[in-house]
């Protein structure tokens, strides 16, 4: 037991090390979900992320948040807007063309 006024033992910091893994599960999901939303625009044109959600069976968070990460990489864009029910505008996506 410690007494009053003393003061702790110093400990050695143990620094954990960091395995290199293949890649993590979170990263076969999130190319597997992209991919599967890529194949949803090839094959059924511009969508919303509500009607991508709908077709693959996900939330419209995640969607939204793969669609962001897609545009910022020049997979995908959306270049014209739809209005929702209460007049508000929503993003209807597509395949950016490639320029060959």
């Amino acid at each position: 037991m410690r007494k009053e006024g003393q003061k702790k033992p110093n400990r050695p910091l143990v620094e954990k090390k960091r395995k290199s893994y293949p890649p993590q599960p979170m990263d076969k999901l999130l190319e597997q979900d992209q991919n599967r939303l890529l194949q949803a625009l090839q094959n059924n044109g511009p969508q919303t992320a509500q009607e991508l959600s709908i077709a693959l069976r996900l939330t419209v968070p995640r969607v939204t948040s793969l669609l962001y990460k897609m545009k910022d990489e020049h997979l995908i864009h959306s270049p014209r807007c739809t209005t929702g029910n209460k007049g508000t505008p929503i993003n209807v996506w597509e395949i950016l063309a490639s320029k060959d």
